[in-house]
């Protein structure tokens, strides 16, 4: 029985550990904003 709750404790904490370094990543490379379609070389018109 202690086996398999020292297991159960394991594999949360890897799951926790992952989450963590995602959310890192996240922070470290955010994604650039994309344009719309169509708008890629969009002048914008003068005054």
């Amino acid at each position: 029985m202690m086996t398999r709750a020292d297991l159960l404790v394991l594999e949360i904490m890897i799951h926790l550990a992952e989450g963590y370094r995602s959310r890192y990543q996240e922070r470290m490379d955010p994604g650039a904003q994309r344009t719309l379609p169509g708008f890629e070389h969009a002048v914008p018109d003068a005054f």
